[in-house]
């Protein structure tokens, strides 16, 4: 496994600068509440960005990751105001997710469809349709006490969904880096042929990413709802894009083969703390969109210069644009 570190200490260094402005021009941004509100985001969003990771490692794409948020997280909270359990609805919003991604899997494994061209359809049939039949149009709203405790309870001073993120964040590491399915994961997306001359079921490798992600879209897609205390049907929106910008902001090559977890922690630091800080001084928030795009394209740029320098092939994989070819 490659290990972009170069990106690790970018993203650091770029972090101390925006403390180091804060600190200057709106001390205030450190009181402890705010603080714990973008540890929250935070927490959220490197959930959000380790599923994106796993997918993206194998050389695919997924897209649909804002649509699986949405129906997971209705499903979820329309289980809790059903009258189901907090540990049940949680269930069923978790599944939801693993069967979507199981979905995209099938078309992208099986039917060798292009990863981008299945996940788009795959995303406008699920935010066109399956959203508003899972909600019938409305907005999930009333949650029990017990449900929005996932989002809203405090442990040690310290919310909820920050300690859920942190046992993910532990289970992704041993996964991706202590065991031979991590180690496959990124063999797949390093080299798809000496992956199948070592044995290695590439199609079943790539589809356990895609439902994997969609299991984790929808934990954190949960603790959203439970956050905000209602779940509406836009819910999501932006989800698709921030989980790319983590996933390739933190060191994951679009060209396959790399990624970490620090990685992955780091850049989800660096978007919700330029998004909270854009919102703390009173800034349009669609500048947060904008900055998110220089975040990719610098990102991009630099692992197209690193790939140059190291003789690699300059193309993206024939997963994403051509269809999925590899021999199982």
């Amino acid at each position: 496994m490659y290990t972009d570190r170069s990106s690790q200490y970018s993203i650091a260094g770029f972090l101390v600068v925006v403390f180091l402005t804060l600190l200057l021009v709106a001390p205030r941004f450190f009181d402890p509440t705010n603080l714990v509100d973008l540890g929250t985001s935070v927490a959220i969003s490197a959930i959000i960005g380790i599923g994106a990771l796993a997918v993206i490692a194998t050389g695919n794409i997924d897209v649909s990751a804002g649509a699986i948020f949405g129906i997971s997280g209705v499903a979820g909270a329309s289980a809790a105001s059903a009258g189901l359990g907090t540990g049940a609805a949680l269930l069923v919003a978790v599944l939801t997710g693993a069967m979507l991604g199981a979905l995209n899997a099938v078309l992208v494994t099986v039917l060798q469809l292009p990863s981008i061209i299945a996940t788009l359809g795959t995303s406008s049939l699920f935010a066109g349709g399956l959203i508003f039949l899972t909600s019938g149009g409305l907005w999930v709203v009333n949650l029990p006490p017990g449900f929005t405790w996932l989002g809203q309870g405090r442990l040690l001073g310290l919310s909820v969904p920050i300690f859920v993120a942190l046992l993910v964040l532990l289970l992704a590491w041993a996964l991706l880096s202590q065991t031979p399915a991590g180690r496959r994961i990124f063999a797949v997306g390093s080299n798809p042929e000496a992956a199948r001359l070592a044995g290695i079921n590439a199609k079943l490798v790539e589809g356990a990413t895609f439902v994997l992600n969609g299991a984790l879209l929808a934990l954190a897609a949960t603790l959203t709802v439970a956050r905000q205390g209602q779940a509406q049907t836009n819910l999501g929106t932006a989800v698709t894009i921030t989980a790319i910008t983590i996933a390739v902001v933190g060191g994951t090559s679009v060209f396959g083969g790399t990624g970490t977890v620090l990685g992955i922690v780091l850049a989800a630091v660096l978007v919700e703390s330029t998004s909270s800080a854009l919102t703390f001084l009173h800034l349009d928030p669609l500048w947060a969109q904008t900055l998110q795009g220089v975040f990719i394209l610098a990102a991009l740029t630099l692992s197209v210069l690193q790939r140059r320098s190291a003789g690699g092939p300059l193309r993206l994989p024939i997963s994403i644009l051509k269809g999925n070819r590899r021999a199982a």
